[in-house]
């Protein structure tokens, strides 16, 4: 019911509707962060203080380092979100939680009315809802960059890592449940791992590996790490399948899918100086003995036809293609020459037991065989 018949929407809501008396109270605890005393709160997770992980080491993307312009941003983002970020205790993020969801509730109850047309109570539940859903977010930042971190080197810079962790830190927010006794660090940990892991996989590769294959590839590459460094080499095949519980067939198969593409204007060798494309074959091209071979071979069947006489080196010639390319059946050659198909059938007999004894004579048996 809209605004302009003279009321107002105000259902029933127990879940929300909440001790009002308490709403004003809630939005100043919710504001009131930068009156906060350092140690006030005791931290809930022992994360480590944000690194600026922004050396001045070369950066590739086997090894996760990060450029410079990544660098820079990265720096801005830490500062920005240090004063923020600090962590909360357990009675405040359940309060929080519980905050976010009575929000949820209330968005699903008010439907499409907007926030003029409903009572004055829920507009207040909703606004401070987003206010607890960005502190449990700016709360729980950290742990997106130590997760994040972790899976540098997989084709998505940093940034996109953290970006692509805070979406799914966002996603567990909304969905956290308090009154199932966990904290919201070891709920959305799964969340922020899969949004990670989804987009490293879609938009870390070329060539996008489907999920499960990906999720072989990741294990894959962990085990191979870890034997490599008790081995002292590349683990085979046959051992990353012993140590990961798959057949060889799988992992051969996991592994070369997981190949990466190279570019063929690659400028390689020692002076880096010539491009990939000229180490590949065009398989449109002759190879040089094929041509070589193909020449002696035209040869060598122009001097056994000549050999022939006129009549039946026609008659061979246009059988098997030697004119134009194209073969003709017995009947053809008949019309085109005079001559029954039988009478064709007699003279190509002779001419090809002529053929094998000039072959015999001259060498010729591997050619013309």
């Amino acid at each position: 019911m809209s605004s302009s018949g003279g009321h107002r929407f105000s259902p029933p809501f127990p879940k929300v509707g909440m001790k009002v008396v308490a709403i004003q109270n809630v939005r100043e605890e919710v504001n009131s962060v930068e009156r906060w005393e350092e140690g006030e709160y005791a931290p809930f997770d022992p994360m480590l203080d944000i690194e600026d992980d922004t050396s001045d080491k070369t950066p590739n993307q086997e090894n996760g380092y990060i450029p410079p312009a990544d660098a820079d941003l990265l720096q801005f983002y830490f500062r920005d979100i240090r004063p923020i970020s600090e962590p909360i205790d357990v009675d405040r993020e359940q309060a929080l939680a519980r905050m976010v969801q009575a929000a949820n509730e209330a968005i699903e109850r008010i439907g499409e009315f907007a926030c003029e047309d409903v009572d004055d109570d829920f507009c207040d539940v909703i606004e401070l809802g987003e206010a607890a859903r960005q502190e449990l977010i700016m709360a729980n930042t950290r742990l997106v960059i130590s997760i994040a971190k972790k899976y540098q080197g997989r084709g998505l810079p940093l940034p996109d890592l953290i970006q692509e962790g805070n979406l799914g830190l966002m996603k567990a927010v909304d969905r956290f449940d308090p009154g199932r006794g966990v904290r919201l660090s070891t709920y959305a940990t799964w969340w922020i791992r899969q949004s990670i892991a989804r987009a490293a996989g879609d938009r870390g590769r070329t060539i996008r590996l489907p999920i499960n294959q990906g999720q072989r590839w990741g294990r894959l590459r962990r085990v191979a790490e870890r034997m490599a460094q008790e081995l002292g080499r590349e683990p085979t095949y046959e051992e990353l399948a012993t140590e990961s519980g798959l057949t060889a067939d799988q992992v051969e198969t996991t592994m070369l899918a997981a190949r990466e593409p190279v570019q063929l204007d690659e400028l390689i060798g020692e002076e880096e100086n010539r491009p990939r494309v000229d180490l590949v074959a065009d398989q449109e091209s002759e190879l040089p003995e094929e041509a070589a071979a193909r020449e002696l071979l035209v040869e060598s069947i122009s001097f056994l036809l000549g050999a022939l006489p006129p009549r039946e080196a026609r008659i061979i010639r246009l059988r098997f293609g030697l004119e134009t390319g194209d073969t003709h059946s017995m009947s053809q050659i008949g019309q085109l020459m005079g001559y029954s198909r039988e009478r064709i059938r007699q003279l190509q007999h002779a001419a090809l037991s002529k053929l094998r004894q000039l072959q015999m004579e001259y060498g010729l048996m591997e050619y013309l065989e």
